[in-house]
């Protein structure tokens, strides 16, 4: 049986939203918000005087290495955990395209965030890693605009001179 055979389709549904709801919606996004930044200084203020020290995981390793070797989220489970030596492969590869990491790439795909939380036993981590992915991708697509608009700028307002020499307008 579909809903368009048992909903008449003269009949229209309404969700009144009042003004009340919008606020307190938006309150707590702001909340959250700033719990996060506050997360994040309060993280940074311990790592800066010595509170906590990062250690490596090996099995966050093999796992930011299984994403990275496979292309879908099916390959990387058929495929199990990543050897040493693929996972020292891949932070070599990792290294050099981030100039010996004084740059960003992307370590994570949309599709790692639910293998992250199966295999940590985490499962709100997976909308976490997913939002994490999508904010991370929006500012690479926003810094690489800005630059290619700086670069047609700079371009556009490059006066052009004619060479004495040659007769040649030059940029």
């Amino acid at each position: 049986m579909s809903l368009s055979s048992t909903w008449p389709s003269e009949h229209t549904l309404t969700i009144k939203v009042s003004k009340h709801s919008l606020l307190l919606h938006a309150q707590a996004r702001v909340s959250h918000h700033l719990a996060a930044l506050y997360g994040g200084r309060y993280l940074k203020y311990l790592l800066d005087h010595s509170h906590v020290s990062p250690k490596p995981s090996s099995k966050l390793d093999e796992l930011y290495t299984a994403g990275l070797l496979h292309p879908t989220r099916k390959e990387s489970r058929a495929a199990g955990l990543p050897s040493k030596s693929q996972i020292e492969t891949v932070a070599a590869d990792v290294s050099a395209r981030t100039n010996n990491n004084t740059e960003e790439i992307m370590l994570l795909r949309q599709w790692n965030g639910k293998l992250l939380a199966e295999r940590l036993g985490l499962p709100e981590l997976q909308i976490e890693v997913e939002r994490a992915v999508e904010q991370v991708e929006e500012s690479i697509r926003a810094r690489a605009q800005a630059q290619v608009e700086k670069a047609s700028a700079n371009s556009t307002n490059t006066p052009s001179t004619t060479s004495a020499v040659t007769g040649e307008k030059t940029q």
